[in-house]
């Protein structure tokens, strides 16, 4: 192999020799530079490359050829998203057919900014009000889309998991939270009794849930913000929501609560126009979330080995005593 350009961190040699060398070679005119794989992405490698000719990309490369549908998935999102005029990082290239290279990806222009959630301890509450609002008008353009059914990670509105009803969206995000905590064994089980109560009690409200679409991966993460503390874009559109309109904001909720932030979910808030109704679902949702979180310690993921932070346990077990006595109160 001619390795004659930096690699900044582990890369696959299959994805280096057989898709990204030869895509930038024949579509980009230029040469790698360096190459470095970011510690994201469930179901999908990602690399930024810069070029020798200082352009600066993303590849997203699924990890198995069976994700094929993802990236179509992807592509179907994003322009449904420009149609919006939803600020997204433009594609420059794709290939699906899996004919010339093997396995399905997508190249997008790289930008050069941060994740909020990387960047949340420099912003001002001048700047967060502002990306509040940002991310409202987003939500609300998305909303704007037609509705069509009880949807989990929607891909088209030909093809997505269908659900009934919203509550057996919610059962089943339940029995994965369940899965997971049980595997990892960090936390007791009960919790998951608990929530699965708060669920049963609330039925009448999640009965009158109607399937409005949301983007659900905007929360405390796909945000992209320029070093003056600006909205600038929002990555990672894979699939969107159908379902309860305001889920979305119940787990940015989660997120905030335990960065101590909650000043933007009151910017959020109040750009929503929210009820005291939807203030009280609020909580129902953002304690299904913390054990959601909950669930997530203990596993490895994209690392090396699972990290066990104790003081990240303590926090969740103290969110939750506090949410679910404020819910306790209230019933």
């Amino acid at each position: 192999m001619d390795n004659d350009f930096f690699l900044s961190s582990e890369i696959d040699i299959e994805n280096l020799n057989k898709i990204i060398i030869p895509v930038i070679n024949e579509n980009f005119d230029s040469e790698l530079k360096t190459i470095r794989r970011f510690p994201t992405g469930s179901c999908h490698f990602v690399y930024d490359a810069i070029l020798k000719s200082e352009k600066n990309i993303v590849f997203r490369i699924w990890y198995f050829l069976s994700n094929k549908s993802k990236i179509v998935w992807s592509i179907f999102w994003y322009e449904q998203m420009k149609a919006l005029w939803i600020k997204v990082p433009e594609l420059l290239y794709s290939d699906v057919s899996c004919d010339k290279y093997p396995k399905p990806f997508t190249v997008s222009e790289r930008l050069e900014w941060d994740d909020i959630w990387n960047m949340i301890d420099t912003l001002s509450d001048e700047s967060l009000n502002s990306i509040a609002k940002e991310i409202v008008a987003i939500q609300n353009k998305i909303s704007s889309l037609g509705a069509w059914a009880w949807f989990w990670e929607m891909t088209n509105y030909e093809n997505g998991d269908l659900k009934e009803s919203w509550k057996d969206f919610l059962y089943e995000k339940i029995d994965r939270i369940k899965t997971n905590l049980t595997k990892a064994n960090v936390f007791d089980v009960s919790y998951i009794t608990k929530i699965e109560k708060i669920v049963n009690d609330n039925s009448a409200y999640f009965d009158k849930v109607k399937p409005v679409p949301f983007f659900d991966d905007i929360t405390s993460k796909n945000i992209i913000i320029d070093n003056n503390g600006n909205f600038s874009w929002v990555v990672d559109f894979d699939t969107m929501t159908f379902g309860d309109r305001l889920y979305w904001l119940w787990l940015t909720n989660m997120a905030f609560i335990f960065l101590d932030r909650i000043f933007y979910i009151e910017c959020l808030s109040k750009y929503l126009k929210l009820t005291e109704e939807d203030l009280r679902i609020m909580n129902l949702y953002t304690i299904i979330f913390c054990v959601d979180f909950m669930s997530e310690v203990g596993h490895k993921f994209n690392k090396d080995e699972a990290i066990i932070d104790e003081n990240k346990i303590k926090k969740f077990k103290e969110i939750f005593k506090g949410i679910y006595s404020d819910l306790s109160k209230k019933n």
